[in-house]
C-alpha cells in the first residue's frame, strides 16, 4: 500500500500505528498459550498460572514500549519496489519481547507434544523461529511474513484440535 499511498504523514502515522499494535497484540500470545493448555485434557492450569500469564503479558508490553517505541523515529525506505516506514535506528538483535513470546510458544508446544501427542504448535513456533533467523536467497522481505502466516495457521489448527477433543465437535 505504501507505493499507492506515497511518502508522507499518513503512511508514516499508520506505520507508527502498526508498531504500536504489534507491541500490544504480540505479547497476548502468552495468554493464548495458557488458554490452549487449559483446554487440553491432560494439563491442569491453576489460577496462579493465569495470573502469571497476565503479568508476563503486561511486562512484555511494557518492555516493548520502553525498548522499541518510546524513542521510535521512522524514515521512509524503498525496498523491492515497496515504500514503507522503518526505524531510523535499528536494534541489534531481536527484540526481547519477541524472544520471550517465542520461548513461551515453544515451551507450550513441547507441553502439548508430550501430553497430547500434538506436535504442530511446536512445529509452527519452530518454523517461525527458523524463518526469522535464516537468511533466504529471495529478493523480498516478505518471507518473514510468510512464516508468520504459517505460525498463525498452526495456532488455529492447535486451538481447533484441542476444542474438538474437549467439546467433541466437528470443524
Amino acid at each position: 500500500m505504501g507505493r499507492l499511498i506515497g511518502e508522507g504523514t499518513f503512511l508514516e502515522n499508520i506505520s507508527y500505528l502498526r508498531y504500536w499494535i504489534h507491541a500490544f497484540l504480540t505479547p497476548t500470545l502468552t495468554l493464548y498459550c495458557v488458554g490452549i493448555l487449559e483446554i487440553s485434557k491432560n494439563i491442569t492450569i491453576k489460577k496462579p498460572a493465569l495470573y502469571g500469564a497476565i503479568v508476563i503479558t503486561i511486562l512484555l508490553i511494557t518492555v516493548e514500549i520502553q525498548s522499541e517505541l518510546i524513542n521510535l523515529t521512522l524514515q521512509p525506505q524503498w525496498e523491492f519496489g515497496v515504500l514503507r516506514y522503518v526505524p531510523i535506528e535499528t536494534a541489534s538483535g531481536p527484540p526481547l519481547m519477541i524472544l520471550f513470546v517465542t520461548i513461551i510458544l515453544l515451551l507450550s508446544g513441547v507441553l502439548l507434544w508430550m501430553s497430547e501427542k500434538w506436535v504442530w504448535l511446536f512445529v509452527g513456533a519452530s518454523l517461525m523461529t527458523i524463518g526469522s533467523i535464516v537468511s533466504f536467497p529471495i529478493d523480498s522481505g516478505a518471507i518473514t511474513n510468510g512464516f508468520e502466516v504459517i505460525l498463525i495457521i498452526f495456532l488455529v489448527l492447535t486451538k481447533q484440535h484441542l476444542e474438538r477433543d474437549v467439546y467433541n465437535t466437528e470443524y
